[in-house]
């Protein structure tokens, strides 16, 4: 399943824009952190109040009686808690703001992501498949134990061409094929629906828009917070500009990794999903075989071509070294074979 995630370059600059805006030329009660600062404010007031409730003199135990916890280790931990979320509140007015501000630059892209049009997407025309396929289809998602009325599957002549995929899952119920590679035989067919059902029924697309959003804000946070340090001591231009240049490449590895192990997870779920609900393996480590043994013919050709074998983004085993979102085709292969039906 490809999935576009949330561009960490757009609101990691229009929060530092943001931040300079804000601080000299609005009022300090009308920013953003000003509002969370209240609430997280307010919150932390609570908490304070219940301390002093709990820290409050009880009742005399009466006499003859014992007690299980002693006081002075209850105000102990009481004051732990009081002292923890004093220092943890002026971070999470950070952490939210910077939440906010990315949910509110990405929310059309969040929409479109979750709610996709087939018709707005690059993807060329756009058909229905075939009374063949849909039959295929429909006996797939009995075994998936799924209804298929609830899946909008489609064939289009651009996919494989825009989005180098033969099979797309999108939102929560849209399946696209390229319609070149829907005439696959019947086993790898079976298998590559299943599959794609499998990201559907595990709502795999939400799930990773949420790592994604939660791993951009996280990325963009963890490196903020130095960053802040450093802009306010007295430190030259070119040295902040350098400062900005780290914050950006840190969160955008941050981002990046931890979205990447995630969708392999989901991959390596997604393939053994379906081969178990099929009772079959032969279909996915054919598919799989299948490209690894195009893959080896483009690079070869790209070698005649006088290409350097890393240029051609191929290893010699057949894998695509730029795939960082699905496990290598040698690894799907090696662990479908392990796997006990």
């Amino acid at each position: 399943m490809h999935f576009k995630t949330i561009p960490l370059h757009k609101f990691s600059w229009i929060y530092i824009t943001y931040c300079c805006i804000a601080n000299f030329t609005l009022p300090a009660e009308n920013t953003l952190p000003s509002y969370i600062h209240n609430i997280t404010h307010s919150a932390n007031a609570s908490v304070s109040a219940l301390l002093e409730k709990h820290n409050a003199p009880q009742n005399p135990t009466p006499q003859g009686t014992h007690t299980v916890t002693s006081n002075g280790a209850q105000k102990i931990t009481l004051g732990k808690l009081n002292a923890f979320t004093r220092h943890a509140t002026p971070l999470a007015q950070e952490f939210i703001t910077i939440a906010a501000l990315t949910l509110l630059i990405e929310a059309p892209h969040i929409i479109k992501m979750l709610f996709p049009n087939p018709t707005k997407m690059n993807v060329g025309t756009v058909e229905n498949i075939s009374p063949e396929h849909q039959k295929l289809f429909e006996q797939v998602c009995a075994k998936l134990k799924i209804d298929p009325r609830t899946i909008t599957i489609k064939q289009c002549t651009g996919l494989k061409e825009n989005y180098h995929t033969a099979a797309l899952g999108a939102g929560f119920s849209l399946l696209l094929f390229d319609k070149q590679d829907i005439d696959l035989p019947t086993q790898k067919l079976s298998f590559v629906m299943a599959h794609e059902i499998a990201h559907i029924k595990n709502n795999d697309a939400p799930k990773k828009l949420a790592v994604s959003f939660i791993s951009c804000t996280a990325g963009a946070f963890l490196a903020y917070k130095p960053l802040q340090k450093f802009i306010q001591g007295p430190r030259t231009i070119l040295t902040k500009a350098c400062a900005l240049t780290g914050f950006y490449l840190l969160s955008h590895w941050i981002t990046n990794t931890s979205r990447d192990r995630y969708s392999r997870y989901q991959e390596k779920r997604a393939d053994l999903t379906a081969i178990t609900a099929l009772a079959d393996k032969q279909g996915a480590i054919d598919l799989f075989t299948l490209y690894r043994q195009e893959n080896l013919a483009e690079r070869q050709n790209l070698l005649w071509q006088g290409l350097t074998p890393k240029e051609t983004d191929v290893d010699d085993a057949g894998n695509k070294l730029s795939d960082r979102q699905h496990p290598s085709l040698s690894e799907r292969i090696a662990y479908i074979n392990a796997a006990i039906l």
